[in-house]
C-alpha cells in the first residue's frame, strides 16, 4: 500500500480554518467585512470575555434567503466573484468564500438572516458545530444578519491553549474593528464587551462634514491630535485622495491610517509617501498623523500580493507615491515650520583628523550595525559621513577586530592618565566622533572605538539587573502621576502583565478605557517621555510574552528601559562624561548592548600599520 493518502474532510477543514482563523480578532474581521459587503449601515459587535466565549456580529445589510444561508457555510461558496477575470477587478472586502466555513469548522456558529425586502416576511437560521450542519429552519428574524460564534477552538485544543487573556484578545479585536470602522465613515459602529459599550461611532454620510468626520475619528482613535487635523482632498486623472492629516504623529508611522478602495493597508510605499511629506525622511523625530482614503481603479492595483492583503502592488507605484506625498505636503504646508538644526561643531583634535584619513563611512557604520531608529537626532548620519570625507576609498582597510560577545576586553599593558581630566584608565580618551562614538587609544597602541549609546545601554541594563537581584531597584515616584493613553492592543498586553512591571520597578494601575496611570518608574527613567516606552514594552510582550520565563521577560523590559534612558547617538558629551563612560566600559568589560549590537571595536597596532603600508 502506498504512503500517500487523501486527507479526511475534517482535517482539511481544520487546516483551512487555521489559515483564516488565528484568534477571535480574525473572526471579527471576517464577519465585519461580510457585513460591509452586504451594504450594512449599522454594525454591532457584542463580545463575552473578550471574544473568547462568544462573538456576535449584527448588521442591517441586505440579508440572505434560506437557500443562500445554507450555501454560505460551504467552502468556496461566494456571491462576490464568478469568474477568473473578477479576481483583477475586486471591489469587495472578501471574495474567496471560505470565511464562514472556516469559522464554523472550529466553533459553534449560529446564523440568523432575513433579506431586507418587504416581500419576504420571515427569515431563516442555520447552526454549525465543528463544521457539521446541525440545524436549518425558518425563523422570525429582523432584517439583516446576526452571526453568533461561541466556544472558538473548542475542538482544536492545540489552538485553544495559545489564546491570551480576555484583555489581550479584546485589544486585538478593538484594533481590527476600529480600522474597519475608520475605513467606512458611513457606518454606525458599536463595540460591546461584557455588556458595556466600549466604542460608539456615529456614521457620517457627507464627506464635506469636516466637524462630523473629525468627531468620528476622535471617537475611534482618541483625540490626541484631533484638534490639529487638516482636511485634504485631491483628485487626479486616475486616482483620488481625501482625508485628514496632522503634523505631529508618533514615530514609525504608528498614527498613519491608509485605506485603499475601502481596505486598510499597511503598505510601506504609501507610508513612506506620507512620512516624507515632512521633509524626505530627514526629520526623523517627526512623523505625520493621518487618516486617508485613497481610491484608484482596481485594475491598476494588485491586492493579492500579501496573504492578509496588507501590502499591495501598483501598476505605477512611482506616480502613486508622488501624488500622495504632494497632497499630504500641501495640506500640512500651512501649519508646519521647519525646525532649525545646528551643525556639529568643528573639531581640531589631531586624533579626529587621524581617523578621518583611514576609515570609510560605510565600514564605520557596519562595525556597529546602526539602523535608522538608533540615530537620535536628524542629520547625525550625514555628520558622521562628513567626518570621514578624507577617506580615499579604503580597499586597503581590513575588517577590524570586533570583540567577542563572551570575551573580556584585552588586558592593558598599564594604566594611562587622561590628559584632559586626570582619570586613570587603560584607555586614553581621544574625543567624540559624529556625536555617536568615543575614540580611544589603548596602552598597547591599539585604536578603540566605543559606541556611546550601546555602551550606556549595557551599563544601564547591568545597573537594573543588579538592583533586581537584590530586590531593590532604585525608583522615582512621580510628583504628579502620568496618565498614558494606549491602543487597545497595547493596553491588553500591559494590563495582563502588571505584576511583571511591579517587579521591574514600576507602579501602575488601569485608569479606565485603555489608559494607565504611572505612579513610579525606575530611577533611570526619571524625566523621560513614557508613552513611547510603553508602546515598546507592549511590542516585546506580544512577541515574547508567552515563550519566555519571568526573568527573561524582566531582562527584555530592562533592555527597553536602558535603551531609552541612557545617552543616545546624537548627544554631545563633555570631556569628563567621555572619560567616565570609558572607565565604566573597562570596569564592567562591556562588549555588546543588551540587544546584541557591538559596543566596542578595536584596531590592533599591526592593523593600523597595514593601512599605511608599514607592515
Amino acid at each position: 500500500m502506498g504512503i500517500i493518502r487523501e486527507l479526511s474532510r475534517s482535517v482539511i477543514e481544520k487546516i483551512a480554518a487555521g489559515e483564516v482563523v488565528e484568534r477571535p480578532a480574525s473572526v471579527v474581521k471576517e464577519l465585519i467585512e461580510n457585513s460591509i459587503d452586504a451594504g450594512a449601515r449599522m454594525i454591532v459587535v457584542d463580545l463575552a470575555d473578550g471574544g473568547k466565549k462568544r462573538i456576535a456580529v449584527i448588521d442591517d445589510g441586505c440579508g440572505m434567503t434560506s437557500d443562500d444561508l445554507a450555501m454560505c457555510v460551504r467552502r468556496h461558496a461566494t456571491s462576490k466573484i464568478s469568474s477568473e477575470g473578477d479576481l483583477w477587478q475586486v471591489r469587495s472586502m472578501g471574495f474567496r468564500g471560505e470565511a464562514l466555513a472556516a469559522i464554523g469548522a472550529v466553533s459553534r456558529m449560529k446564523i440568523e438572516s432575513k433579506p431586507n425586502d418587504q416581500g419576504i416576511i420571515e427569515g431563516a437560521v442555520v447552526e454549525i458545530e465543528g463544521g457539521e450542519l446541525v440545524k436549518h429552519s425558518v425563523a422570525g428574524s429582523a432584517n439583516g444578519t446576526k452571526i453568533v460564534v461561541s466556544d472558538l477552538f473548542y475542538n482544536v485544543p492545540a489552538r485553544l491553549k495559545f489564546m491570551r487573556s480576555a484583555a489581550v484578545e479584546y485589544g486585538h479585536i478593538a484594533e481590527c474593528a476600529i480600522s474597519l470602522a475608520l475605513a467606512n465613515p458611513h457606518l454606525r459602529f458599536e463595540l460591546i464587551d461584557g455588556g458595556k459599550k466600549k466604542i460608539v461611532a456615529a456614521g457620517v454620510f457627507d464627506a464635506s462634514d469636516t466637524k462630523g468626520m473629525v468627531a468620528r475619528i476622535a471617537s475611534l482613535i482618541g483625540d490626541r491630535y484631533a484638534a490639529s487635523l487638516a482636511a485634504l482632498c485631491e483628485d487626479g486623472a486616475e486616482l483620488s485622495l481625501w482625508g485628514f492629516v496632522a503634523g505631529e504623529g508618533r514615530r514609525g508611522g504608528k498614527d498613519i491610517h491608509i485605506f485603499l478602495n475601502g481596505r486598510s493597508v499597511k503598505d510601506r510605499m504609501l507610508i513612506h509617501a506620507v512620512s516624507s511629506a515632512l521633509g524626505d525622511g530627514t526629520m526623523r523625530e517627526r512623523c505625520p498623523a493621518a487618516v486617508l482614503w485613497l481610491n484608484i481603479d482596481p485594475s491598476a492595483v494588485d491586492i493579492n500580493v500579501h496573504p492578509a492583503k496588507r501590502e499591495v502592488r501598483f501598476v505605477n507605484s512611482g506616480a502613486v507615491h508622488d501624488f500622495v506625498k504632494a497632497a499630504v505636503r500641501k495640506a500640512l504646508s500651512g501649519a508646519l515650520q521647519s525646525p532649525c538644526f545646528k551643525p556639529a561643531e568643528a573639531c581640531d583634535d589631531p586624533g579626529m583628523a587621524f581617523l578621518q584619513k583611514i576609515v570609510s563611512p560605510q565600514t564605520g557604520e557596519k562595525f556597529f550595525e546602526h539602523t535608522g531608529s538608533s540615530i537620535g537626532a536628524p542629520g547625525d548620519n550625514d555628520s558622521f559621513k562628513k567626518s570621514f570625507s578624507g577617506a580615499s576609498g579604503g580597499d586597503f582597510i581590513s575588517k577590524p577586530e570586533v570583540v567577542s560577545k563572551h570575551a573580556s576586553l584585552p588586558s592593558s599593558v598599564g594604566d594611562v592618565q587622561c590628559e584632559a581630566c586626570g582619570v586613570e584608565n587603560s584607555l586614553r580618551t581621544i574625543g567624540q566622533l559624529g556625536l555617536a562614538y568615543v575614540l580611544c587609544e589603548d596602552a598597547d597602541g591599539s585604536f578603540v572605538i566605543v559606541d556611546q549609546h550601546a555602551a550606556h545601554e549595557r551599563l544601564g541594563f547591568e545597573e537594573l539587573k543588579k538592583g533586581y537581584g537584590k530586590g531593590d531597584i532604585p525608583g522615582q515616584r512621580l510628583l504628579l502621576p502620568e496618565r498614558i493613553e494606549l491602543s487597545p492592543r497595547d493596553f491588553g498586553y500591559i494590563s495582563e502583565n502588571l505584576q511583571l512591571f511591579e517587579a521591574a520597578g514600576f507602579e501602575l494601575e488601569p485608569f479606565g478605557g485603555t489608559s494607565i496611570v504611572v505612579k513610579m518608574v525606575p530611577a533611570l527613567l526619571s524625566g523621560m517621555e513614557l508613552s513611547e516606552i510603553f508602546e515598546k514594552f507592549a511590542s516585546e510582550l506580544e512577541i515574547f510574552g508567552t515563550a519566555n520565563s519571568v526573568d527573561e521577560m524582566i531582562d527584555r523590559i530592562f533592555a527597553v528601559i536602558a535603551c531609552h534612558a541612557r545617552v543616545r547617538s546624537g548627544d554631545r558629551l563633555g570631556t569628563e562624561e567621555l572619560c567616565s563612560l570609558v572607565k565604566d566600559v573597562e570596569r564592567l568589560g562591556v562588549t555588546h548592548c543588551p540587544h546584541g549590537r557591538p559596543a566596542l571595536v578595536r584596531f590592533a597596532p599591526t592593523e593600523i600599520a597595514r593601512w599605511f603600508k608599514r607592515d
